[in-house]
């Protein structure tokens, strides 16, 4: 998908807000009170939508290896939250437990040492702690949602989430950042917001209905459950145990 810059959504909208009767090279060049206040708008209109939504665009894997005697490990730079049941044990073939609360954790630090079947986890800050403490190197990896939505003119993907050039890419639907800042401004002003609303919402629906796809749903629910944590997906044939 083709993602549009910085200064076209702001032009766009201050274009349509009547505050300009041109484009401007780049808006945030401008001294003039109200594109700096779009600027600004801009910026937290596009952070709003990359924590309210588990946009697809904005996914990503993270794999790590664990160290012996290391319970800790950082999360991404980037990591905004973690997707639920997506951290697997690559050399096990069974998933990460969790996330536990503090009250669970605390279970596990009075009850477990080593020897357990599976490797539970618990966020805190910008850390992933794994319990019982990996007594040797193993491949662990899941998703998450990134916080980065804007990719600066001379990088190759998202590295901020604070657009601060004219050349800057944004990571949204141009329509929908566009609809957003109007909104914002609207808002902002003490003007009335109900047309704005309204449009900003359709963008937004419309933006989410054509996000990836969906799974089919079974009522039936799934064959091979959390719960079983050896099954012929993780265990051989022959040989089990040697």
């Amino acid at each position: 998908m083709a993602w549009d810059n910085a200064a076209s959504v702001l032009n766009d909208a201050a274009v349509e807000l009547g505050l300009i009767p041109a484009d401007l090279a780049d808006p945030y060049d401008s001294v003039d009170s109200n594109m700096t206040q779009l600027c600004r708008l801009l910026k937290s209109a596009g952070q709003d939508l990359a924590r309210d939504y588990a946009w697809t665009h904005l996914q990503k894997e993270y794999s790590f290896n664990t160290v012996a005697s290391t319970g800790s490990y950082a999360l991404p730079p980037d990591y905004d939250r973690l997707i639920d049941q997506t951290g697997w044990n690559r050399n096990s073939l069974i998933p990460l437990q969790g996330p536990l609360a503090a009250q669970g954790w605390q279970v596990l630090k009075a009850l477990v040492s080593t020897g357990a079947v599976g490797l539970w986890f618990r966020i805190v800050g910008d850390q992933l702690s794994l319990m019982p403490v990996p007594i040797s190197a193993q491949s662990l990896a899941y998703e998450y949602v990134s916080r980065y939505w804007v990719r600066p003119f001379d990088q190759t993907s998202p590295t901020t989430d604070t657009p601060t050039d004219g050349n800057d890419v944004l990571y949204f639907d141009r329509r929908l950042l566009v609809c957003a800042v109007k909104l914002a401004f609207k808002r902002a002003k003490g003007f009335d917001s109900t047309a704005a609303q309204e449009d900003f919402e359709k963008a937004l629906a419309r933006a989410q209905g054509g996000d990836g796809a969906a799974p089919v749903l079974s009522l039936n629910g799934c064959r091979v459950g959390p719960e079983r944590l050896l099954n012929g997906v993780n265990t051989p044939d022959t040989g089990f145990g040697t």
